[in-house]
């Protein structure tokens, strides 16, 4: 479908940003759960790496967005 096209087109580039690929097994998971958790995301500001979950919004009319949770310290 167009809607899952553009979600994984969307998800790919901010992932590719954060030093990680969208593959099938993540599209996967991100369209049944919503969500993935990493432990490994990389910072575009600093290049350290940091732990959190990317969630995906569809407040809809296809305007997906995604938010970092980051976990509680």
């Amino acid at each position: 479908s167009s809607a899952a096209s553009d979600v994984y087109k969307r998800q790919d580039k901010f992932l590719a940003s954060q030093g990680k690929k969208m593959d099938k097994t993540a599209a996967k998971k991100f369209l049944s759960k919503g969500k993935i958790h990493y432990k490994d995301l990389v910072s575009r500001k600093t290049g350290r790496q940091y732990e959190a979950t990317v969630e995906m919004v569809d407040p809809g009319e296809g305007n997906v967005q995604f938010n970092l949770i980051f976990p509680q310290r």
